[in-house]
C-alpha cells in the first residue's frame, strides 16, 4: 500500500499544479483569461449564493462559478483521504478550507482575483464531497477480495495519471508560452 500512497501523493501534486494554473494563473484551455480583475474582498456570504438559490434571478456565470468551486475541490478531498489513513470529515473540511483560504489570499495579494467567502464555502463543500466519495469507494472495496481491491486501486491510479498528467503538462507549457503576459500583468 506504500507504493499506492506514493502515487496518490504524486497525483495530489499534479492536481495542485493544475489548480494553481487555473485559479492563480487564471488560465483556461485557450490561454490567459482577460485581466479584468479588480482588487476586491467579498465577505458578503450571500452575494453569489442568493443568486444561485433564487431561480428567478439566476445568472449563468454565478451558478457556474459556484459549481466550479465545488467540483474543483472534490479531487482534493478524495486524494487527501487516500494519502492519510486516519482522515476524518473534520480534517478534510479543515484542509480543504485551508487550501482554499491560501488560494483566496494569494489572489488578493497578487491582484489577479478577489477574496470571496462563498468560494471558501463551495471549495470546502467540494472537499467534503471528495471525502464522502472516497469513504464510499473504500466501503465497497472492503467487500471484495484483496486481489480485486489491488486491481481497482491500480486502475484508478492509472486513470488519474492518464487524465491529470496531460492537463498539467499543457498548463506548464501554456504558462511558459504566455510568460510575457504574466510579466506584463505584474509590471
Amino acid at each position: 500500500m506504500k507504493k499506492e500512497k506514493l502515487h496518490f501523493i504524486i497525483l495530489t501534486s499534479i492536481y495542485v499544479a493544475i489548480m494553481v494554473w487555473g485559479i492563480l494563473l487564471k488560465m483556461n484551455r485557450f490561454g490567459l483569461i482577460e485581466h479584468n480583475f479588480k482588487y476586491m474582498i467579498k465577505l458578503d456570504l450571500f452575494s453569489r449564493l442568493t443568486y444561485s438559490l433564487n431561480p428567478f434571478s439566476m445568472h449563468a456565470t454565478t451558478i457556474r462559478e459556484n459549481y466550479l468551486n465545488i467540483f474543483a475541490f472534490i479531487p482534493f478531498g478524495f486524494l487527501s483521504s487516500a494519502i492519510f489513513e486516519n482522515r476524518t470529515l473534520i480534517k478534510t473540511a479543515f484542509s480543504s478550507f485551508l487550501l482554499s483560504l491560501i488560494f483566496e489570499i494569494i489572489q488578493v495579494f497578487t491582484a489577479i482575483g478577489g477574496f470571496a467567502t462563498i468560494d471558501l464555502i463551495c471549495n470546502t463543500f467540494g472537499g467534503l464531497l471528495g471525502f464522502l466519495a472516497f469513504a464510499l469507494v473504500m466501503h465497497y472495496l472492503k467487500q471484495g477480495s484483496q486481489k480485486v481491491q489491488n486491481t481497482l486501486v491500480k486502475s484508478f491510479i492509472i486513470i488519474c495519471y492518464v487524465f491529470l498528467t496531460p492537463i498539467a503538462l499543457y498548463g506548464v507549457f501554456n504558462t511558459l508560452i504566455n510568460l510575457d503576459s504574466y510579466i506584463s500583468l505584474y509590471l
